[in-house]
């Protein structure tokens, strides 16, 4: 079968662009929308977006942003609203990234497979940092998609979905049980219902075999299984025990008619639910390391170990919200004035949280966001496994 790809996120040459963006003062727009179920119903993206908006445009004045700019600024926001609120016309993907500059003609609508969280900042620059995270670091993941008849292979990556393989099937459609018909398979419907059990369990290993070699040839992160529910989950029982520990489970697809699109999406779909049943284990991670040193919880506390270069992993609520600052000489974030001591001059933050995130993604930190309102009690404002211990 002829490869086919699916291009799902901003293209080199996009990069390129808006890595080559540098105004004189802050009037780069950067948007980051996470459009999954939850917050597509009845547009709650929207509403928790114009709740930031209104946060950002407080804090101009702290900022140092002119009036004149403010007045530009805020008719780019508008047009970024508007465009976001066309739910039908956004792509049917978990998020997007939006970046605009009215004075140089910029406006960029980016597909993306992961958002953090929303968010919504001015700079001199676009804020492109998990814009790359997310092209850069989820990983490639083996999609199959499966029935009775046949198996289809998809590699999918954060920058592009492609079709691999499909397997010759091996079962053969048959008459009916019945003696006097064509292809009947013997006296009775017996013998017949053996082997289209054994034409099955054929596929099913030849299938997992399959997978096998792929994920001997690649470094995949995980597998994802796709099918009508009967033949997804016969599939799961074939598959060697080191190969289904890295299943993100199974969802319904068409396998005759599913497109490369279908397939990323619905893999990306696994993987976040995956993520989800993660948190509550990664929070008792949190909870075993406080007492040796190797985790922190608290705003203070993971402030100064990602200052040191210590985070391993960022632990943030999905609706946390801070103030804080940063040191003028160290660039450090701090939760007071007090703790930029020695650092230089400390500078508001209202929105301390997403500066946490894009200086954690530019340290190569990975970014949990916790979802579920009680597991994310137990997070006080921020929390952090470590890579070392200071002594």
């Amino acid at each position: 079968m002829t490869a086919t790809a699916t291009r799902i996120t901003a293209s080199d040459a996009l990069f390129d662009k808006l890595a080559n963006i540098e105004m004189p003062t802050p009037t780069v727009v950067s948007c980051y929308v996470r459009l999954d179920r939850a917050a597509r119903h009845r547009r709650q993206y929207l509403v928790d977006l114009m709740n930031r908006i209104r946060e950002l445009e407080r804090g101009f004045d702290d900022r140092g942003v002119g009036p004149e700019d403010q007045r530009t600024i805020h008719g780019d926001i508008e047009k970024v609203v508007r465009r976001l609120a066309r739910l039908d016309d956004l792509p049917a993907m978990p998020g997007v990234g939006v970046f605009i500059c009215s004075a140089i003609d910029l406006f960029e609508l980016v597909p993306l497979v992961r958002v953090h969280r929303n968010r919504i900042d001015v700079d001199t620059r676009p804020l492109m940092h998990e814009l790359l995270h997310a092209q850069e670091t989820l990983g490639h993941y083996l999609a199959v998609a499966i029935d009775r008849m046949r198996a289809r292979f998809f590699h999918v990556a954060a920058a592009h979905t492609e079709e691999l393989s499909a397997l010759a099937p091996i079962a053969h459609r048959g008459g009916r049980y019945k003696p006097d018909r064509e292809d009947a398979p013997g006296w009775g419907e017996h013998r017949y219902q053996l082997r289209i059990e054994a034409e099955k369990h054929r596929h099913y290993a030849a299938t997992a075999r399959e997978i096998g070699r792929l994920l001997a040839a690649r470094p995949y992160r995980g597998v994802a299984i796709f099918g009508p529910k009967e033949h997804a989950d016969a599939l799961q029982g074939f598959l060697p025990a080191r190969i289904e520990n890295q299943c993100l489970g199974t969802a319904k697809l068409n396998p005759t008619a599913v497109t490369t699109a279908q397939i990323a999406h619905a893999t990306w779909e696994l993987q976040w639910q995956r993520e989800q049943r993660d948190e509550a284990r990664l929070l008792d991670r949190i909870d075993e390391g406080l007492p040796t040193g190797r985790a922190v919880n608290g705003i203070r506390e993971t402030l100064r170990a990602l200052a040191r270069g210590q985070v391993r992993e960022l632990i943030v609520p999905d609706d946390g919200r801070a103030s804080g600052f940063r040191c003028s000489e160290t660039l450090a974030l701090t939760a007071t004035k007090a703790d930029c001591r020695g650092g230089g001059q400390p500078k508001p933050v209202p929105n301390l949280i997403d500066h946490v995130i894009e200086d954690a993604l530019r340290q190569r930190v990975q970014i949990i966001v916790v979802d579920d309102p009680k597991v994310a009690s137990r997070i006080d404002g921020l929390a952090a496994t470590l890579r070392f211990q200071v002594g």
